[in-house]
């Protein structure tokens, strides 16, 4: 069994959602994701799998790396 924490992305998630000025529907409409989970996300009451991650990053437009990297980023700068 593991011990990590969990990867907690609501903040980096709504702030790359703004910055493409999506609501939360239409990102949710741009992924196989729901509104709900989208919004669960967000409010880092859920831990994303590798395909939603995945989806995320396609539908906001982004390099899946480059996704990754501002996540990581969030997390060693605070």
């Amino acid at each position: 069994m593991s011990n990590r924490e969990p990867i907690h992305i609501g903040t980096v998630l709504e702030k790359l959602r703004r910055m493409k000025q999506l609501s939360q529907e239409e990102l949710a409409q741009r992924t196989s994701l729901s509104l709900s989970y989208i919004s669960l996300l967000e409010r880092n009451h859920h831990e994303p799998g590798l395909g939603s991650l995945y989806d995320l990053a396609t539908a906001l437009e982004m390099d899946f790396l480059d996704f990754m990297k501002e996540i990581d980023d969030h997390y060693k700068n605070g």
